[in-house]
């Protein structure tokens, strides 16, 4: 009776290793796809980071569910590579799921929502559609500022990142003081030296030109 029980409990060791070594080899496989995706998208291989992106996707969906916050990630990434070849129709409504999934678990001023914000924001400003693109930065803005405070350089860049659609738009006059407070929080925390200063300040720089002319 003891050499059964314990050949039972040995059985069952080892099943639960098996399963847990099965578990362990597919987060492994998790991570290198992720990996070799992110050198696919420097290279600017999309075709070859497209399907290890969505396989990422599918998996997370099966062990997740489908509404479960650590989905956003894997949404936001297939969403760059769409975003990259110009495919908005498909990028879009993957940082709109991504969006939902993260508000319903945080609300709607929690800075995990910066990215799914931030990527169809870009993905609105590619496709010319201004405004919604500046709906979507502010909210950037608005969280950045809550979280940072006034004066932090990521919020001069969220200045002019807003700024750089108004100037997109043609609306020189409400880029151009976007612009100025960007340039003054930069200066204050950077430094006049510093490359992100004087990114924004060449901007500013071509904003008072095309208002000029």
């Amino acid at each position: 009776m003891n050499n059964v029980l314990i050949l039972a409990l040995g059985v069952g060791v080892a099943f639960a290793a098996l399963v847990c070594l099965a578990l362990f080899h597919k987060q492994i496989f998790l991570y290198l796809r992720t990996w070799l995706a992110l050198l696919y998208q420097k290279r600017g291989w999309l075709k070859q980071a497209l399907p290890l992106r969505q396989k990422n996707l599918v998996y997370m969906e099966k062990k997740y569910g489908k509404n479960h916050s650590t989905l956003a990630p894997h949404l936001n990434a297939l969403a760059e590579i769409y975003q990259r070849q110009g495919d908005f129709a498909k990028a879009l409504p993957l940082c709109e799921k991504g969006l939902a999934i993260l508000e319903r678990k945080y609300g709607e001023s929690h800075v995990s929502l910066s990215d799914s914000l931030t990527r169809m924001a870009e993905i609105y400003k590619a496709g010319e559609q201004y405004d919604k693109s500046l709906l979507c930065y502010k909210r950037v803005f608005e969280i950045t500022e809550n979280a940072l405070g006034k004066f932090h350089p990521d919020v001069a860049i969220m200045l002019d990142t807003m700024a750089g659609v108004y100037h997109a738009a043609e609306q020189h006059d409400k880029a151009l003081p976007l612009y100025r407070r960007a340039l003054d929080i930069a200066e204050k925390t950077l430094g006049k030296s510093n490359d992100v200063t004087l990114g924004i300040a060449e901007h500013y720089t071509l904003c008072l030109e095309r208002m000029n002319k």
